[in-house]
């Protein structure tokens, strides 16, 4: 039933909320399962995922509970840049600020 209403909330959300929801639970996840497989553990680098976890899963924790209502077009295209830099380096904070330092 719940389910059903979440749904519902969703279908009836204006378009632009739902994209930014989603981008913003695909940057989660991403962070979130995160395989460190072969890779140096450094502490800054796992807090500052942990930050940013709770930072991308605020909004859609707002959106279930109906406080997210207003999003802008800047807001969701710096998310889906993000969104897609994350995704390119499989979820790897410290490769993804590697890359954006100065040479």
């Amino acid at each position: 039933n719940e389910l059903a209403l979440m749904w519902f909330r969703l279908t009836q959300s204006d378009p632009m909320v739902v994209l930014n929801v989603l981008l913003c639970s695909a940057i989660g996840c991403r962070l979130a399962f995160f395989r460190k497989t072969g890779y140096r553990h450094r502490a800054w680098v796992a807090w500052l995922a942990w930050f940013l976890i709770a930072i991308y899963s605020w909004i859609p924790f707002r959106f279930i509970a109906q406080q997210y209502q207003d999003t802008h077009w800047g807001v969701i295209a710096a998310n889906l840049i993000i969104c897609i830099a994350l995704y390119r380096v499989k979820g790897n904070i410290a490769k993804l600020l590697y890359s954006l330092r100065p040479q």
